[in-house]
């Protein structure tokens, strides 16, 4: 099934890439340009989707699903796990005001849902994110590998379905503004689309028609977005919890799906840049990492008695060097601490080699993040 398929996606790594940088964007730099973080993060929740379903396919009927799962848990703790602690912890030993507060919230993975009940919106609010992934991982691999054909269909209907059907109800119902955007049902549509993608994958003219839907639905529904203010509709609830980024999430769908296909020519070459894919590959670092830069500096200065030339209001030269540092510290957390964890990954393939020589476990070993 997997013969003669490429070992890693670079394209996807340059996707991640432009969606953490848009993410540093909106929280260091006051300036719109049309999209924000949360599109940035909708991007990445695409790309989780469809790179773990597609490997959890791959696996399918190739080996025991309690081989599989036990695999997929392992190399997601080897991954995810051991950074994300150092950083907590090292974040909770410091004086960044609120975060403390929310600490076994987030050390348990429940940020989404501890800013949703109403916890002051701090310095560790992008772990929201990091949390409905790993809830979307707790359920996810197990109707990848235990439900039939057909009855998986229905379930990918059912979370794509979800996400803007709960952003409606959540909206309506006058909660928390933060619950609307942040509870995992809400975000389920763009992890569903990018399962979807994966489902659809080995269906080659099937995939690319689809990814050309959703392309024109979503320039459609961005179109209409844009006019709904001129037509009196801006306070539409539909509008608002509905259609508001569901344009941005069908064109990731597309964008997802051309560029694990590959992109000729000039883009192509611009996509697997070196540096773009090494800023894609740490981008897991970088994420988890640059809201603290500012408040770190500022401590660093109490304490020291030190003059860091970043200057302290929101700007262009703000996002280049929370950028700049946040690319260094997890440049260095890659070289010393994820990338040798993630050399372990290979005790744990998905197919055991003796069963499937060139399987899953050999195909996939090297797509990062997985």
């Amino acid at each position: 099934m997997v013969s003669g398929k490429r070992t890693r996606w670079l394209e996807l790594d340059a996707l991640r890439a432009f969606a953490v940088m848009l993410v540093v964007w909106s929280h260091s730099a006051n300036r719109a340009i049309g999209l924000t973080g949360f599109e940035g993060v909708l991007l990445f929740f695409v790309i989780s989707g469809f790179l773990i379903t597609h490997i959890l396919l791959e696996a399918r009927g190739a080996a025991p699903a309690i081989t599989v799962l036990r695999a997929f848990y392992l190399r997601r703790f080897l991954r995810i796990f051991p950074v994300y602690y150092v950083v907590l912890f090292l974040t909770a030993l410091s004086d960044i005001p609120y975060v403390r507060d929310g600490l076994l919230w987030h050390a348990a993975y429940l940020s989404n849902w501890y800013y949703a009940l109403g916890g002051p919106l701090d310095k560790a609010v992008h772990l929201w994110s990091l949390a409905v992934e790993e809830q979307f991982y707790l359920l996810w691999p197990w109707c990848v590998l235990l439900l039939s054909r057909a009855a998986l269909r229905w379930a990918l209907g059912l979370m794509i379905v979800a996400g803007p059907m709960s952003c409606l109800i959540l909206g309506c119902s006058g909660v928390n503004s933060v619950a609307v955007w942040t509870t995992t049902p809400t975000v389920f549509d763009a992890l569903g689309l990018g399962c979807l993608l994966a489902y659809l994958w080995n269906e080659t003219e099937l995939a690319d028609r689809w990814a050309n839907w959703a392309l024109a639905l979503g320039v459609l529904v961005l179109g209409f977005q844009i006019a709904a203010p001129r037509l009196g509709l801006g306070a539409n609830p539909i509008v608002t919890f509905v259609v508001g980024t569901l344009g941005w999430r069908l064109l990731c769908f597309f964008f997802v799906h051309r560029a694990a296909r590959g992109v000729p020519g000039l883009p192509g070459r611009v996509l697997t840049a070196r540096p773009l894919i090494f800023i894609g590959t740490i981008s897991y670092g970088i994420y988890l990492i640059h809201p603290f830069v500012m408040p770190a500096i500022a401590i660093a200065e109490q304490q020291f008695q030190l003059q860091v030339p970043i200057p302290k209001y929101p700007s262009l030269r703000e996002f280049f060097g929370v950028a700049a540092i946040s690319i260094a510290a997890a440049a260095v957390s890659w070289k010393f601490l994820e990338r040798p964890l993630n050399s372990l990954k290979h005790r744990f393939p998905y197919v055991p080699r003796t069963s499937a020589a060139d399987g899953p476990s050999s195909t996939h070993s090297l797509i990062s993040g997985c």
